[in-house]
């Protein structure tokens, strides 16, 4: 199935459903209690979580390296926000809503929530991917406004080019373990209800890159490899003029050693901004005025 053919039949489906048409659509009760068990099992999960030891796992063998590196040793992980917990069920319920969706849109379902192991090196790398279409592995992803529209509305290569996350790497290891294709990733914008189907669509080189990052990876954290820092700050310019302040890149602010890395690091509004609300930056070093602007 094309995956512009996979989105128009979702969507269908979902119209169907916001329209009071559901003698239309064959959501059984076992979609239902299937779904209802995942979110049962997601509460759980979050509710109870303690903290577990290290190991290298589908969902973060492609993230940097770095970062695995400080998880491994054991390094004291900044304190997350209060509502990290909410949104992290509310991203589950979205899937497990969207697991109901796609099952009843009638493709053809040839598996999900398979179990799957890849050897890489000396590690036995585990996961669990989410649904199998034609034989394809497609990951359901929940996501926020602004990478809805920046960054998978983009298609491929913008996850590819900007991957934080380790999507890519992700979904290739599913289907690797599996001896199958990729297929992609179902993305649903938690604050809209949009959806988009996102191809997978790598290059052979691309493909060898990302199996190489990942014998890398595996390599570095089994031999203990010596930690280097990824990524370095960045100039602040306003109109083209620099300010004085120097900003942490993205993938930066989204790790959970960022203060680790960058002990004086500072969230502040956005220097000189003239907006009403100024956008919060993450600033490595910040100047309160500047008179060279």
């Amino acid at each position: 199935m094309a995956f512009n053919e996979l989105e128009t039949r979702l969507k269908m489906t979902l119209g169907s459903l916001s329209n009071y048409e559901s003698d239309s659509v064959n959501v059984t009760d076992a979609m239902i209690d299937e779904a209802v068990e995942a979110f049962r099992d997601s509460l759980k999960k979050q509710f109870t979580r303690t903290a577990e030891p290290f190991r290298l796992r589908m969902s973060n063998i492609g993230r940097p390296l770095c970062q695995l590196q400080k998880e491994s040793a054991g390094v004291e992980k900044n304190r997350k926000d209060y509502s990290f917990v909410m949104k992290m069920l509310i991203g589950d319920a979205v899937e497990a809503a969207m697991g109901v969706v796609i099952k009843a849109s009638g493709v053809n379902l040839t598996g999900s929530k398979t179990k799957v192991k890849l050897k890489v090196g000396e590690t036995n790398v585990h996961g669990e991917d989410d649904i199998e279409i034609d034989n394809k592995v497609w990951d359901i992803k929940s996501s926020s406004r602004w990478a809805f529209d920046n960054k998978w509305k983009h298609g491929f290569n913008a996850i590819y080019d900007g991957d934080t996350f380790g999507y890519v790497a992700q979904l290739y290891g599913y289907a690797k373990a599996q001896d199958k294709e990729v297929g992609g990733w179902i993305v649903v914008n938690k604050e809209t209800g949009e959806i988009l189907v996102v191809e997978a669509t790598p290059t052979k080189a691309q493909l060898k890159q990302v199996q190489e990052n990942i014998e890398f990876t595996e390599r570095a954290i089994s031999t203990n490899l010596p930690f280097k820092r990824q990524f370095q700050d960045e100039e602040e310019t306003f109109y083209k003029k620099t300010t004085g302040n120097r900003t942490l890149p993205i993938t930066c602010t989204y790790c959970d050693f960022l203060k680790d890395c960058w002990p004086d690091a500072v969230l502040k509004k956005q220097a000189l901004s003239k907006a009403v609300n100024p956008k919060n930056i993450w600033y490595s070093v910040y100047v309160e005025t500047n008179d060279n602007v």
